[in-house]
């Protein structure tokens, strides 16, 4: 048994109700909204497992809904966005993008898939928590395509994007790969905030320099005070922190 909220139109909720009752047995719905400003102020303090979105939403309540996928594990299916830069900012973090109308067999399938998910999901944090180490001393990234496995030796730095993070890293092999900000890292996005891989990877030999970054301190090379810059051992530079600039200092030299 799942636990399920839904955000719907009033003209469809009774609707969607009935399909998940028939054709969707092991869901309990435990939140029903028709806004999605209340639906925001009250989805903080409801424990659930997934998400149907079916209501228009502004872009900031999108953000707010974005923020609570990061700090709540829980999966989401959507059937309708109200603009093409909430579709863009919830695309990635939807499980099933559902058609309209949507039929009860529709709806069946899609809870399928997304079961099949958070079973997945449940075993690996039984394993061993998400963005956690496991016993080869890899920082494990739960995407919703794959586990990824990144050698804490091979990472850069982590960069915060909103209420994700970038993890930048070298390639096993050694080869370097432009991406347009250093000169031989590439890119993996967590949905998890800065604040977790800190936590996470300060026993690891990482510092925080900035607000939105985290820094592999054998990957730093030189430490400019003029420009309050730190170069890292693939060339990239990134920005120190006036605050943070003694700390970095007594941990290096």
């Amino acid at each position: 048994m799942i636990n399920a909220v839904i955000l719907e139109k009033e003209s469809t909720l009774n609707d969607l109700t009935h399909l998940f009752h028939e054709f969707c047995p092991e869901v309990m719905l435990c939140g029903e909204f028709t806004s999605a400003s209340i639906a925001m102020q009250k989805l903080p303090s409801l424990h659930f497992d997934l998400l149907l979105l079916g209501l228009p939403l502004e872009l900031n309540e999108a953000a707010s809904l974005m923020q609570l996928y990061s700090a709540k594990r829980f999966q989401m299916m959507a059937t309708y966005a109200s603009n093409l830069h909430v579709l863009e900012l919830l695309q990635s973090s939807v499980s099933e993008f559902l058609t309209l109308p949507l039929s009860g067999k529709k709806l069946r399938v899609a809870v399928s898939n997304v079961l099949q998910q958070i079973i997945a999901d449940n075993l690996f944090h039984q394993i061993d928590s998400s963005y956690s180490f496991c016993k080869s001393d890899n920082l494990v990234i739960n995407t919703q395509q794959q586990y990824l496995f990144i050698p804490v030796t091979q990472i850069l730095y982590c960069k915060a994007t909103s209420s994700y993070t970038e993890i930048y890293y070298k390639e096993e092999s050694g080869k370097s790969t432009v991406n347009g900000i250093g000169k031989s890292s590439l890119c993996v996005t967590a949905s998890r905030p800065l604040l977790h891989f800190e936590q996470v990877l300060l026993r690891k030999g990482f510092i925080r320099i900035h607000n939105a970054y985290l820094v592999n301190k054998k990957q730093i090379r030189v430490i400019d005070r003029r420009s309050d810059k730190v170069i890292l051992d693939d060339g990239t530079a990134l920005p120190l922190s006036r605050t943070r600039k003694e700390a970095l200092l007594k941990e290096m030299i």
